[in-house]
């Protein structure tokens, strides 16, 4: 068998993952009482210079949060499909 060519999928090229990953942070933040604002997020799209969601999260809510187990949640959630 020849394979003519390969495909693969970085952000975005086959299946749309950007908006699933932001909703599933956005609910984090949700239920934190806060909003993970969209315009930020859309400057962090391809690019790896940006801070980690829970370091924003940590700014916002003026306080540490486990960003380790909210990972885990959010691995959880993503798994469950909500």
């Amino acid at each position: 068998m020849h394979l003519a060519a390969i495909v693969l999928d970085f952000d975005g090229l086959i299946l749309d993952t950007e908006w699933a990953e932001y909703e599933s942070i956005a609910q984090i933040f949700t239920e934190h009482g806060t909003e993970l604002d969209l315009a930020l997020w859309k400057t962090f799209i391809g690019t790896t210079d940006h801070p980690h969601w829970t370091e924003i999260l940590t700014d916002q809510l003026g306080r540490p949060v486990d960003g380790d187990r909210r990972a885990g949640v959010r691995t959880a959630q993503r798994a469950r499909g909500s």
